[in-house]
């Protein structure tokens, strides 16, 4: 299911090139806009992630095909989950 105005299109992604692109757009805002910290690996992609994205749905806006806005949505587990994540350790319950 899909919300169309004009041009604008919001739905969740739907497949890795379009959440490779939502990744990509939250590297711009977070890490080179507002100078969150980055993992090698995030820095050689250009792509930001958190542990969440295990479990997220990109609830997504498109403009002509390019993804110019996401809201991340995730479910948390039912069961304890730890992520070691640039040695900090998040805990999910």
């Amino acid at each position: 299911m899909a919300i169309k105005l004009g041009d604008y299109e919001v739905r969740f992604a739907r497949s890795l090139q379009e959440r490779s692109q939502v990744r990509a757009l939250r590297y711009k805002c977070f890490i080179e806009e507002d100078g969150a910290s980055a993992t090698e690996e995030q820095r050689k992609l250009r792509e930001e992630w958190d542990a969440w994205d295990v479990f997220a749905k990109y609830l997504t806006v498109f403009h002509k095909d390019k993804v110019v806005g996401v809201y991340q949505t995730a479910k948390r587990p039912k069961k304890w989950v730890v992520f070691i994540q640039n040695q900090n350790s998040i805990f999910l319950k």
